[in-house]
């Protein structure tokens, strides 16, 4: 059964949903529901949300019996990532900073991502500067303000195609972040919007993402 993203979810309806294996994302929110999983006779595991997304991969691979096919699909992943940093460099694009906005932060608001989410990763991973990472957010966070988003200067804004539709296109996205566009990025209109695979969810997808974000990034240059 599919959930929406950042659907709130009770540990009584997911054991009603009778599955075998529960995988938790964060160490910090899920280590005691993977608790009562446990304690209801459901095998649980946690992982390590502030991982590599490739090691994630693995993780979840070796969970459910596929060591052997997370290890190869990691490879395919890694080498996109470098292929795409290549690029990067080479378009002398990688002093830039970005910014990455959503719509579903905790509890369903708007937030900022920081380290430990995949889009945070690619941004990092290509050279750019994450003014998640460096404002030391941690997941989708909350925890920034209107002048701190202006005072951060980002260059480019990315986000997930639900993102966009969830604010209900350009407008909505200026109404979620009024200073984003006294920014370089807003000025300069540098927002790209990218399919949630590629960017929002640990996906085999990230490694594609980050080669389409380099190309697109090196065009502004």
């Amino acid at each position: 059964e599919h959930f929406e993203f950042g659907k709130s979810t009770g540990v009584e309806g997911l054991l009603a949903m009778d599955g075998t294996l529960f995988i938790g994302d964060n160490t910090k929110r899920h280590g005691d529901v993977a608790g009562q999983f446990r304690d209801a006779g459901t095998d649980a595991v946690v992982m390590d949300d502030q991982q590599a997304q490739g090691d994630k991969l693995k993780a979840v691979a070796e969970y459910v019996g596929a060591k052997d096919a997370g290890e190869e699909l990691a490879k395919i992943v890694d080498d996109q990532l470098a292929d795409a940093a290549k690029t990067a460099k080479e378009s002398d694009t990688t002093d830039l900073s970005i910014i990455e906005v959503t719509a579903s932060g905790a509890g369903g608001q708007n937030a900022v991502a920081g380290t430990g989410t995949p889009g945070n990763e690619m941004i990092e991973t290509l050279g750019y500067t994450s003014v998640g990472s460096e404002s030391k957010l941690r997941g989708y966070s909350r925890e920034f303000s209107n002048e701190g988003i202006v005072a951060s200067a980002p260059d480019v804004v990315v986000m997930a195609e639900s993102d966009y539709e969830k604010w209900g296109g350009e407008d909505g996205l200026w109404k979620a972040f009024p200073t984003l566009d006294q920014t370089p990025a807003g000025q300069n209109s540098a927002i790209f919007v990218m399919p949630d695979a590629q960017l929002k969810y640990s996906s085999p997808e990230i490694g594609v993402g980050a080669q389409a974000l380099a190309e697109a990034v090196a065009q502004l240059s």
